[in-house]
C-alpha cells in the first residue's frame, strides 16, 4: 500500500449504481448469494482520486428493487447470529424485509410504511385528528389496537376511515389516534408474517421504531420469535458487506490462497506486503503454526482488505479459537 492511500479501494454501494449515479450497473437477480459472489461488481476510475473505485450493483426481484441493502444484509448475517430460515426487517420510509435461508436471500418486498403515515397525517382530512407526543400508556393502547385492526381486517381502507371517526365518536384523544395510525400502517406492513410464523425475525432498528415494532409483534403473538438487532449493529452492517464484497471481488481478480505454515510473526510482517504488492488476497496460516491464532489476528487487523484464514483445522476447538482470532 503506498504510504499516502492511494492505492486503498473505495467501495460504494446504493443509488451510486442507478440511472442517477456515478454509472449504472445492472441489477443482481434472485436469488442472491450472501458471500456477495451474485452481485455485479465494477471498477471505475475517477478523474479527481487515484484510488480504485468500486461500486456494486442492486438487487431485483419480477416486481421489486433494493439498491444498498443487499450489501447492508451481507453485513448483517456476519454479525447476527440467525436460526435459518429468518427475515430481516428494516423499517423506515421504505421499509424492507428480506427473507434467507441457506446462505441465500430468497425475496424481498418493499412496504412504504413511513412515508404513507407522513402523507396522510400532513395531507389529508385525517391530519386535523392526529397530534404527536411522546409514548403513554393511553396512546400505546391506541397503537395497539390500530396493530389488531390491521392484522385481523382485510381492507386497510376500510380501517384508515376509523382514524376520523375514533375522533369524531370520542374514542381516543388525538395523541393516542396518531399512535392508532401508527400501528395499522405498522400493523398492515406485518400481515406478511402471517404465512412466516416459523421464521426468525430480525428487527434491525433502535430507538422508538425498535419499540413499536416489537410491541407490534407483542401484540399478533410473533414476539417469541423476535431478535432486536442493535442500531450499532445496523450501522457497521453496510461497511461489513461492502467489505465481504471487496474481498469476493478481488479474490476472483486473483484466485490463489498463500499458504504460511511454521512461520514466525516476524517472517509475516516481512513477506506479506510483498504478496500484496504481487496482488495476492488470500492468505491462510496453518493452525500448527506456532502462535497461529496471534499471527491471524494481528494479520486480520493491519490488512483488512485481505482475506485472513486458517488451514489444518482438525476439531472443533481449532475452529472456535481460529474464528476468535478473525479468521
Amino acid at each position: 500500500e503506498s504510504s499516502n492511500g492511494e492505492d486503498l479501494p473505495i467501495v460504494i454501494s446504493g443509488m451510486a449504481s442507478s440511472s442517477i449515479g456515478l454509472r449504472e450497473l445492472p441489477y443482481a437477480q434472485l436469488p442472491f448469494m450472501l458471500s456477495g459472489s451474485s452481485l455485479y461488481t465494477e471498477m471505475i476510475r475517477s478523474s479527481v482520486l487515484n484510488n480504485p473505485v468500486y461500486l456494486i450493483s442492486g438487487v431485483r426481484s419480477e416486481t421489486d428493487v433494493i439498491r444498498g441493502e443487499e450489501v447492508q444484509i451481507i453485513g448483517l448475517t456476519d454479525l447476527v447470529q440467525n436460526t435459518e430460515p429468518c427475515i430481516y426487517i428494516l423499517p423506515g420510509t421504505h421499509s424492507k424485509h428480506l427473507i434467507c435461508s441457506k446462505g441465500h436471500v430468497l425475496d424481498f418486498k418493499t412496504y412504504m410504511t413511513g412515508e404513507l403515515f407522513e402523507a396522510i397525517a400532513n395531507n389529508t382530512i385525517l391530519k386535523n385528528t392526529l397530534e404527536h407526543s411522546q409514548p403513554s400508556q393511553q396512546n400505546m393502547d391506541g397503537y395497539k389496537a390500530g396493530v389488531l385492526d390491521a392484522w385481523n381486517n382485510d381492507t386497510l381502507l376500510n380501517s384508515l376511515f376509523k382514524v376520523r371517526t375514533n375522533i369524531l365518536l370520542g374514542n381516543y384523544t388525538p395523541t393516542a389516534n396518531y399512535y392508532y395510525l401508527s400501528g395499522l400502517l405498522i400493523g398492515e406492513e406485518l400481515k406478511s408474517l402471517k404465512h412466516l410464523s416459523n421464521y426468525q425475525i430480525n428487527i434491525c432498528a433502535s430507538g422508538i421504531h425498535s419499540q413499536l415494532y416489537l410491541k407490534a409483534l407483542e401484540v399478533v403473538n410473533l414476539v417469541s420469535k423476535v431478535i432486536i438487532v442493535p442500531g450499532k449493529v445496523v450501522d457497521r452492517s453496510v461497511v461489513k458487506g461492502q467489505l465481504k464484497v471487496l474481498k469476493q471481488e478481488l479474490f476472483e481478480q486473483m484466485p490463489v490462497i498463500c499458504i504460511m505454515r511454521n512461520i514466525s510473526m516476524d517472517d509475516v510482517n516481512c513477506i506479506v506486503p510483498y504478496y500484496i504488492k504481487a496482488g495476492f488476497t488470500c492468505l491462510e496460516i496453518t493452525m500448527n503454526t506456532p502462535n497461529a491464532c496471534q499471527i491471524i489476528n494481528q494479520l486480520s487487523t493491519a490488512y483488512p482488505n485481505m482475506n485472513i484464514g486458517a488451514g489444518t483445522v482438525c476439531n472443533m476447538d481449532d475452529l472456535k479459537k481460529a474464528l476468535d482470532a478473525n479468521a
